[in-house]
């Protein structure tokens, strides 16, 4: 199993190089009127480290509630 995990973690840093060889050009980011030049991929990073990261605390926070909530019910039972 731990030969798997490390193959799949190399494939996915060849294809995250390879997208970062090809995904290279700057863009320009408009953001409270000011205007900003960065690489696309680090925009996408961005964006996709921004969209895993909000579910993941809500999750988070969400399972610790419940969690408390089913101890208080074992502990009242």
């Amino acid at each position: 199993m731990t030969l798997v995990k490390l193959l799949i973690t190399l494939l996915i840093l060849v294809a995250f190089l390879l997208f970062v060889a090809q995904n290279s050009g700057y863009v320009e980011v408009n953001f409270l009127y000011r205007v900003y030049k960065m690489p696309l991929f680090v925009l996408l990073l961005v964006s996709f480290a921004v969209g895993f990261i909000i579910p993941s605390l809500y999750f988070v926070f969400k399972e610790a509630f419940l969690k408390r909530r089913l101890y208080l019910v074992e502990k009242g039972l």
